[in-house]
């Protein structure tokens, strides 16, 4: 099983009403004697975002209303990817070492527990979404509905991406703070805190950058703007090279993850 893809997912689908109960209890274990929960990390960005807003939107002239949304929404949707990225480094090694050494379970499990966890940790976001939408005027018209694809896109990489992260942060443990500086670069390379019509000419160069198509597929449906073709594409593109390269690592890796997760 552990070489094998396809079995992997059919266990985590036999056992996908166990998934949910742990993924809650990851949560809870992260902020148990905590009076707020989860609900510190809404508080914490929602400081930064505030902070951010008056600072750049200050510098690049932009109506605060309308830069406070793009900032919230491209921060939540960054967060998602340094769950998937980094996060995903020290699922093997740290995260759930104890139960990969000593269980027969797929690492396919731990993976989809890692995103369902993301997901209900993203799902706290969602009310000041309401109040920032409201609050900006924002039109909620059929480019929200985009939201549906991008949010299938973007959870359908997070699988492969966590897969392979996990598998080389193991293996590697250097790629693990290397990881951490990257994707703290990398906030500031994506268009959250400045847009890429800021480049004039050159903002198709901003798509070099991996880390842009998903923050665009989600961020523009969230404030009712259409984000084009491009960020879908780039998903997709990658979705299927990733999936090729995750099926490799587990058919040649696999049998080893147990032995990496000490």
């Amino acid at each position: 099983m552990h070489n094998n893809l396809l079995e992997q997912y059919l266990y985590v689908y036999r056992k996908k009403q166990n998934l949910t109960v742990l993924a809650f209890f990851d949560i809870t274990i992260k902020y148990r004697r905590t009076a707020l929960g989860p609900l510190w990390q809404v508080i914490t960005l929602l400081l930064s975002v505030i902070l951010l807003s008056i600072v750049w939107s200050t510098l690049f002239k932009m109506d605060i209303k309308d830069y406070v949304p793009r900032l919230f929404f491209g921060m939540t949707t960054y967060s998602i990817l340094v769950a998937a990225i980094t996060g995903g480094c020290t699922l093997i090694s740290a995260t759930y070492s104890a139960q990969i050494r000593t269980s027969n379970i797929p690492l396919q499990f731990y993976i989809v527990r890692h995103l369902i966890s993301t997901i209900m940790n993203y799902l706290h976001y969602v009310p000041v979404f309401l109040i920032l939408i409201i609050f900006a005027d924002i039109k909620v018209n059929l480019n929200t509905l985009l939201l549906i694809p991008a949010f299938i896109l973007v959870f359908l990489n997070f699988l492969w991406i966590a897969t392979v992260m996990s598998i080389i942060g193991s293996r590697f443990r250097d790629i693990i703070p290397l990881t951490e500086t990257l994707m703290s670069v990398g906030s500031l390379l994506t268009p959250i805190l400045w847009d890429k019509k800021m480049l004039g000419p050159n903002e198709i160069f901003v798509y070099i950058n991996p880390l842009t198509f998903f923050v665009e597929a989600v961020k523009y449906p969230w404030v009712g703007q259409n984000p084009g073709l491009i960020p879908y594409l780039g998903l997709i593109v990658m979705l299927i090279i990733g999936n090729f390269i995750q099926f490799w690592m587990i058919k040649n890796k696999g049998h080893r993850v147990p032995f990496w997760a000490s």
